[in-house]
């Protein structure tokens, strides 16, 4: 921990502060990771667990990682599919590797 941070909370704490945590901060919110987004997302999986992240990002409007940070912390899957497969003769190949959606959860 650096100097700067330690007399920053101490004079935090000296003011009168009682908590660790950051004042809220004002600004815009985020919009990618609210509920409806990630209602959308599960739906989404749920109809087609073979689904893309790309193809769940242009579908909901959102980022290729918002869905990717939806998928692993907010639905806790744990493998994804990052490459689609060309029935199956890409895949064989040596370093294409394909993961799906949905198949793991922690």
């Amino acid at each position: 921990m650096s100097i700067t941070r330690i007399r920053e909370w101490y004079n935090r704490f000296k003011d009168g502060s009682t908590s660790v945590d950051s004042e809220p901060r004002h600004g815009r919110p985020s919009t990618s990771r609210n509920d409806s987004v990630i209602n959308q997302v599960r739906t989404l999986l749920m109809q087609d667990r073979r689904i893309t992240v790309r193809e769940l990002a242009d579908e909901v409007g959102v980022s290729i990682g918002s869905v990717h940070t939806i998928l692993t912390a907010d639905l806790g899957v744990r493998e994804i599919r990052t490459e689609a497969a060309n029935d199956g003769a890409e895949a064989a190949l040596p370093g294409n590797r394909t993961r799906h959606a949905g198949l793991r959860r922690k």
